[in-house]
């Protein structure tokens, strides 16, 4: 018979108004939370806020002066980063007992810097730290570091050009002017005194917040809308006619 309810069907009961907002409330604070802490982070470090990657860090490449003397290039993107470079007697120009010549930045260098350094002359805007007291001919590799990073190049044993750079001791020869726009930079240092990098990791700990704030809000508003859903009452069990 059509119109009839169903005695054991529950009365419709729709969610609490309350239980609805805390619900969508907790999926926009976990959202919002999750924007805060991953856009910033990705503008800064791309892949490598979320997994873990090598430093980038510049070639190194060598070529003649027209005077005749030996330099590094490393181009203009690299030099504003360089803060040392050191000279080694051995292979490893971070080693102090093998460094014969070091000069570290101590102030403003010319904005048009190419980024080359001649061996054994300070360049402008660096101060010497170690003195070259040796001939030039017993250098095997050399650094180049912005502090937190470092370059190293073996030096070449074969001959150099004055308008084209070798990198490594049997590597191609590239123009000068291309290897210089084409060389990429270090992967910039993050100092924990730095008050850009202190200003998001607060912003980064707020979205932390927002996450658990909203998590907890998603939680308890979803177990309220469960409790307020319709279930059916159960036919086991039921009395039966008396005998």
């Amino acid at each position: 018979m059509t119109g009839t309810t169903d005695p054991l069907a529950a009365p419709a009961r729709s969610a609490p108004r309350h239980a609805t907002r805390l619900f969508v409330a907790g999926a926009v604070l976990m959202v919002a939370g999750f924007l805060l802490v991953a856009v910033p982070g990705a503008a800064r470090h791309g892949m490598c806020a979320f997994v873990p990657c090598d430093p980038m860090t510049p070639t190194i490449g060598f070529a003649l002066t027209p005077d005749g003397r030996t330099a590094i290039e490393t181009g203009p993107q690299v030099a504003t980063d360089i803060q040392e470079v050191a000279l080694s007697s051995g292979s490893d120009p971070w080693d102090e007992s093998e460094v014969i010549w070091r000069v570290e930045r101590t102030g403003q260098v010319p904005a048009d810097w190419s980024g080359q350094v001649v061996l054994g002359v300070v360049p402008e805007g660096f101060t010497e730290t170690v003195p070259l007291t040796v001939p030039l001919a017993q250098a095997k590799a050399i650094g180049v570091g912005n502090v937190c990073y470092g370059s190293t190049a073996d030096l070449p044993a074969g001959s150099l050009a004055v308008d084209a750079v070798t990198t490594g001791p049997e590597g191609p020869a590239t123009p000068v002017d291309e290897f210089r726009a084409s060389n990429y930079p270090f992967t910039p240092c993050v100092r924990d005194d730095d008050p850009v990098e202190q200003r998001w990791r607060r912003v980064g700990l707020v979205g932390l917040g927002l996450i658990a704030v909203g998590f907890v809000a998603f939680v308890v508003g979803g177990g309220l809308r469960q409790r307020a859903a319709p279930h059916p009452r159960s036919s086991h069990g039921a009395p039966g006619p008396l005998a």
